[in-house]
């Protein structure tokens, strides 16, 4: 049964920056009152279903490197990088957080090298930003992955960690203080306009009045009541085998648990986990609709072929998960943050690194909201328009090419 609800901030969309949203509008607001809204379960969504990296030093893209015109930019990207790295830091600390933590890095790497095609100037890049970085290739990086399929990688930390992100937002959704109300399964469909200047929000049957929304809604704004965001769906599956053995692991090397980000646009994602497990993710798709269970097993099976052009003696048993989820991308890398009058802000548009950037997204608009001005703040407001997109069908076809050929082009990194 639907409610009548009466407060002064109401959140939609209890992912990442939802939440970090939450804990921190509620510190700054301390005697008001916040309703946290999600449609799904808490924990349920993209935020706790992704692959696990906290993103601050990104791989440079054409025109970024050093010397180049873009490189100054790029900088200041892994400057807010940076920020929201050690605000996951500041968060796993504060609340206690058992996640599998590793601060140590993870690599960026390949197996045809030509897809690497200056790896002195990658390094001299992510040095110049700030990183520690090294390169590895052969078989010192063979041993140390235990497979030999990567044939050049460089190692990233100084930011960049590993993260198990369900125990995270567990942890996060664990902190929430007292004087934030949360409502599961509301699927937030309208918002309007309210007597004496406040808002109106309507989801399964409540009627939610408000001062100020806040929009948190990963790669569907618009269902939420944020019209042109320009938004791409994207849709990644993954998969993840059973617990290796020690004779498994020993076979391997004995490696330590690390993590690859491919340096060819849409290749794979591996780890090797702490509790001894590998996943891949390896599809990367424009859907504006879930895969069904048919489509599901049909991107185990890619799965399986990937973890298998790695580690040979892996089978389909082997598997023990195999999901889903949506990540929100722009077309210039740029998220969507958004300020419309006085009663209504939004932030979507991850691109792949929602962990540590969602969470410090949601901090920022808690200030936002507030009133409250930073210089990080005044960063992510300049740099939060993501960029015309053409409208549908034009851009149902123009996404599909473009992503088509890039795995065409990363084929042998997939």
């Amino acid at each position: 049964m639907g409610k009548d609800i009466k407060t002064d901030f109401l959140i939609v969309g209890a992912g990442l920056a939802g939440i970090s949203c939450a804990i921190n509008l509620a510190r700054i607001n301390p005697s008001q009152r916040i309703v946290l809204v999600e449609k799904n379960r808490l924990g349920q969504g993209a935020s706790s279903r992704n692959s696990g990296f906290v993103v601050c030093h990104e791989k440079p893209g054409d025109g970024e490197y050093i010397n180049q015109a873009g490189f100054d930019r790029y900088r200041q990207e892994t400057q807010f990088g940076t920020a929201a790295s050690q605000l996951v830091a500041q968060y796993v600390k504060q609340f206690d957080i058992d996640c599998d933590f590793d601060q140590s890095g993870y690599f960026i790497g390949v197996s045809d090298s030509s897809k690497m095609s200056d790896p002195a100037q990658l390094l001299a890049t992510l040095k110049a930003a700030g990183a520690q970085v090294s390169l590895q290739e052969g078989d010192a990086l063979a041993a140390r992955l235990g497979t030999d399929f990567y044939k050049i990688a460089v190692h990233c930390a100084g930011g960049n960690a590993l993260i198990q992100p369900a125990k995270y937002v567990q942890g996060l959704i664990a902190g929430l203080p007292p004087n934030v109300e949360v409502y599961e399964q509301v699927n937030v469909h309208a918002i309007r306009p309210a007597a004496g200047n406040a808002l109106e929000v309507r989801g399964n049957g409540h009627c939610i009045t408000t001062d100020r929304v806040i929009v948190c809604a990963g790669a569907y704004p618009g269902r939420a009541g944020v019209k042109s965001a320009h938004i791409l769906p994207l849709e990644l599956t993954a998969s993840l085998t059973r617990p290796l053995s020690q004779q498994e692991l020993n076979a391997m090397d004995a490696p330590q648990p690390w993590g690859i980000l491919s340096a060819a646009l849409t290749g794979a994602t591996v780890r090797l986990t702490q509790d001894r497990r590998l996943m891949i993710r390896n599809t990367l798709e424009y859907r504006c609709r879930d895969v069904s269970a048919t489509e599901l097993q049909a991107r185990q099976n890619m799965h399986l072929a990937g973890l298998q052009r790695r580690f040979p003696w892996l089978v389909k048993q082997d598997i023990a998960y195999t999901w889903s989820g949506h990540l929100s991308g722009t077309r210039t890398g740029n998220p969507l943050f958004k300020q419309w009058g006085n009663q209504m802000f939004a932030v979507s548009g991850c691109n792949g690194s929602g962990i540590a950037r969602g969470t410090l997204w949601g901090k920022l608009l808690a200030e936002y909201a507030s009133g409250v001005s930073s210089d990080l703040l005044r960063y992510a407001v300049k740099h939060g328009e993501p960029g015309w997109l053409p409208p549908r069908p034009f851009l149902d076809i123009g996404a599909s090419l473009k992503i088509g050929y890039e795995r065409f082009k990363s084929s042998s990194e997939i």
